[in-house]
């Protein structure tokens, strides 16, 4: 099993994906293009992938675009319990790790890159893990907690989390923490802008995927649709695929089913999703993506569609 410190995040990097045209009504597709299982980290496309900083027209343009400078070292141990709605600003390494073990300090939230969705007591196992920096236990007695804390934060069910640039982060205390009086975990959630960048808040997160704003942070690509896979950015920015959709393909005990069986899931799953989302009587194009087996026993289990957009 990887190191939940080393351990990527889900969509980081890429999926399998490939691209079909298809006529409304037809029944077959032609396959366009399709990347390669599992490419590696540092893997770009040949397409165009700089992304201007200007924003659709039909998005709000609150967000700011620019790029986070490395902030300063680990603060020292704290026991002042936060509250929900707290913020807290996050690094770039911190988009790699399952669980965050040190509790930051709060920031104020005009700036940050962290918001807290929940702040929950320390349970006895969490604490006897917390008192040995055991990530990979905290992360496992976290992670259904804070995943619905933040669904409820946010104001989204598992597909709406899904097709967003959101991410959950539990928080937890470090030993001398916990020593301190900090007898609490964080559930955070924070926004990649593209790649590992994370982006600045301008408000409150409380409920914005079920409002017009949130249209902003959900994922998309620019250039070619295996940027999808490992590039999706908020739409905030421009591009010309969305994601619209997201499908389970298992749960979290199942074993991988196979590359072509998700595949042709996927597929016929897309389909439906993205011809009902561009709704034409002509032709269409759409891509799909579905976990590898290597992102599978990181307990990724969802597939996206993504949609040929005109922004």
């Amino acid at each position: 099993m990887k190191s939940p410190l080393l351990t990527l995040a889900a969509r980081v990097l890429a999926g399998s994906i490939v691209i079909v045209l298809l006529g409304s009504g037809c029944t077959s597709s032609s396959n366009l293009t399709a990347a390669d299982d599992d490419p590696p980290a540092d893997k770009t496309d040949s397409a165009p992938t700089q992304e201007s900083d200007s924003e659709p027209s039909d998005i709000p343009t609150e967000e700011p675009t620019e790029e986070l400078s490395q902030p300063e070292p680990a603060p020292p141990p704290s026991r002042t319990r936060p509250a929900a709605g707290g913020c807290v600003q996050l690094t770039r390494s911190d988009v790699f790790v399952e669980a965050l073990v040190g509790l930051p300090e709060p920031s104020r939230c005009r700036g940050a890159t962290g918001q807290y969705a929940s702040v929950r007591a320390l349970t006895p196992a969490m604490r006897r893990a917390a008192n040995s920096s055991d990530a990979s236990a905290l992360s496992s007695l976290t992670s259904g907690r804070c995943r619905r804390d933040v669904l409820g934060w946010l104001d989204a069910g598992n597909e709406g989390l899904e097709i967003s640039q959101f991410r959950v982060l539990p928080s937890v205390p470090l030993p001398d923490q916990v020593a301190a009086g900090a007898g609490f975990f964080a559930c955070t959630t924070y926004v990649l802008k593209r790649r590992t960048a994370l982006l600045e808040l301008t408000r409150s997160t409380e409920g914005v995927l079920d409002t017009r704003r949130g249209r902003g942070y959900e994922s998309c690509a620019r250039g070619a649709i295996t940027n999808a896979g490992n590039a999706t950015q908020v739409c905030s920015l421009k591009h010309n695929w969305r994601a619209v959709a997201a499908a389970r393909m298992g749960e979290p005990d199942d074993t991988y089913p196979g590359n072509q069986r998700l595949r042709t899931r996927m597929r016929g799953i897309c389909e439906v999703a993205v011809g009902s989302y561009v709704d034409t009587t002509g032709t269409y194009q759409y891509g799909y993506t579905w976990p590898p087996r290597r992102t599978w026993s990181d307990a990724d289990r969802f597939g996206l569609c993504f949609a040929k957009t005109s922004d």
